[in-house]
C-alpha cells in the first residue's frame, strides 16, 4: 500500500491515516473482485484467470508511485464503482506495459478458438482459380467411381501403390510418406491448405451439412 510517509502529507491524525488506508485496501479489493472490471479486461485481451494476478501487482504499483491528489480523490471516493472506473483505464495502460506476452497468448487462445468465420481462415487457399465439378446422384449411382475409383483413402492408397504410382497417405491415423510421391490420398482433415494440387477430389462433400464436421470442408 501506499507508504506511511506520504500519507502523513495530508492525513493529519493517526485515526485518519489509518482510515484512509484501510479505504485504500478495500478499493484495490473491489478491482480484484469486480465482474465489470474483468469483463472489460477481456476486451484487451487479460483473461479472467490472470485478472487477480494482474490487479495485484498493479496495486502494488500504483499505490506506491501515484501522486498526492490522486490519492486523496480516492479516499474520498471509497469502494465503489466510480474508484473502479477511474482506475481501470491506468489498470490497463499497465497491463499493456508490463504483461505484453500474457496479452499476446491470451490473445491467441482467443483467435484460434473463433469457429465463426471459417472462410477467413485461409485466404491463400480461398485465392486460388478453381475448378469444381460436383458429382450429385443416389447412393450406389457412381458418383464417387467417376471422380475416382474410390471408397476409403486406404483404399486408393493401396490400388495406386499397386499400379506403381508413388502415393503418400496421411490420415488421423496413420502417415506413410513417399518419397518423390506426386500423389496423395488422405482424410479430408488433413487436407494442406497451402498446396497447390492440380486436381482435388472430395468424397462425401454432403457431410458439410453435418455441424461436427463443417469447419473441416469449409477449410
Amino acid at each position: 500500500m501506499l507508504p506511511f510517509v506520504i500519507l502523513r502529507k495530508f492525513i493529519g491524525s493517526s485515526g485518519m491515516l489509518q482510515k484512509a488506508r484501510s479505504k485504500l485496501g478495500m478499493i484495490g479489493i473491489c478491482l480484484v473482485k469486480s465482474g465489470w472490471a474483468s469483463n472489460q479486461a477481456l476486451a484487451v485481451y487479460i483473461g479472467a484467470s490472470f485478472f487477480p494476478s494482474a490487479v495485484q501487482k498493479f496495486r502494488n504499483f500504483f499505490f506506491k508511485k501515484c501522486q498526492n491528489d490522486i490519492v486523496k480523490y480516492l479516499v474520498s471516493l471509497g469502494p465503489c464503482s466510480e474508484a473502479e472506473r477511474f482506475l481501470f483505464p491506468i489498470f490497463v495502460e499497465f497491463c499493456l506495459e508490463e504483461f505484453p506476452d500474457e496479452i499476446k497468448r491470451f490473445k491467441g487462445m482467443i483467435d484460434s478458438a473463433d469457429l465463426f468465420k471459417p472462410h477467413t481462415w485461409f485466404p491463400f487457399a480461398r485465392a486460388m482459380k478453381r475448378k469444381i465439378v460436383y458429382h450429385c446422384g443416389p447412393t450406389n449411382s457412381g458418383k464417387t467411381y467417376n471422380a475416382l475409383q474410390r471408397l476409403l483413402a486406404m483404399e486408393v492408397f493401396d490400388k495406386m501403390t499397386a499400379l506403381g504410382v508413388y502415393c503418400s497417405l496421411p490420415t488421423g491415423q496413420e502417415k506413410k510418406h513417399v518419397p518423390f510421391s506426386n500423389h496423395i490420398s488422405c482424410t479430408v482433415e488433413m487436407v494442406s491448405t497451402d498446396e497447390l494440387y492440380d486436381v482435388v477430389i472430395i468424397d462425401e462433400i454432403l457431410q458439410f451439412r453435418e455441424r461436427i464436421l463443417l469447419c473441416v470442408f469449409h477449410s
